[in-house]
């Protein structure tokens, strides 16, 4: 009720995704299609692809064989670290050089290093300032949440060359790029950037499966969600596109409510007529 009073006294509302706008506009009915703009997050995305992949590893103790998977983000009930623990410990029952990389903290990560106590395939590093080394250290970004807006994890890593395993859930969903094509046993959808996956650990793992057993179709992937994220969610462009939105907002404005005639000017120029 608070939102759809909002939608009435506000001139535009900014949604950041297209699933923002179906779902604002379309199930919640916030406010009419003509008054949202969308207009997705911007960041500066020049700091990755920076590091160098062998320097990163090396500093992280990682083998070049490693196919590593990165997982960043704050360790809440929502970011779902029960299934992100039973995906590492399902991983890590079978032989293979799958790693996982931890990144974050909050009030689930003590329990969380219980879950994976004892898997010698994970590494919990709580949060780093340089991040960017975690993406140049790894093969793929892992995301296993809940529900998200848009994810700043795989926009940095996709910026930074790496396909995607996430969960398909909220805004990840705009993330992905045609063709979408299911896979077997209801597992998900592959994308032509990564994989959207079922949320479950037999899921996800599946999809890894399948970045590790064709590196080739990995690179690809890489290679197209770089150039997106480079693209589509660049500081430069948001500013321009929220500079574009206040211009025809005020240009409209101008149009609705034209300027009162200044009297003074007025009787001046009645003066010098006479």
């Amino acid at each position: 009720m608070v939102e759809r009073l909002m939608g009435k006294l506000s001139t535009r509302i900014i949604v950041i995704s297209d699933s923002q706008l179906e779902e604002l506009c379309q199930k919640y009915r916030i406010a009419p299609r003509e008054k949202f703009s969308v207009i997705r997050n911007g960041f500066p995305l020049d700091r990755f692809s920076q590091e160098s992949r062998e320097t990163a590893r090396n500093e992280l103790g990682l083998e070049s064989s490693d196919f590593v998977l990165a997982w960043a983000g704050r360790m809440a009930p929502i970011k779902d670290l029960d299934l992100l623990a039973h995906l590492i410990r399902k991983s890590c029952e079978r032989p293979s050089n799958i790693r996982f990389l931890v990144v974050g903290d909050g009030t689930e990560k003590p329990r969380f290093q219980e879950l994976v106590g004892g898997c010698s395939n994970v590494r919990v590093l709580g949060s780093r300032p340089d991040v960017e080394k975690i993406w140049s250290a790894a093969d793929a970004v892992l995301l296993t949440s809940r529900n998200e807006g848009t994810p700043t994890a795989l926009i940095e890593g996709m910026a930074t060359g790496l396909p995607f395993v996430s969960t398909q859930v909220g805004g990840v969903r705009d993330l992905a790029l045609p063709p979408l094509t299911p896979l077997p046993n209801g597992f998900g959808l592959r994308a032509a950037n990564g994989f959207l996956a079922q949320p479950n650990a037999e899921a996800l793992l599946y999809c890894i499966d399948q970045l590790v057993s064709d590196p080739d179709s990995a690179r690809q992937m890489a290679l197209l969600g770089k150039r997106f994220a480079l693209e589509a969610f660049s500081a430069p462009r948001l500013i321009s596109e929220m500079a574009q939105l206040y211009h025809e907002l005020l240009a409209e404005m101008r149009v609705a409510n034209p300027p009162l005639p200044d009297l003074k000017t007025e009787a001046s120029h009645a003066e010098v007529a006479r």
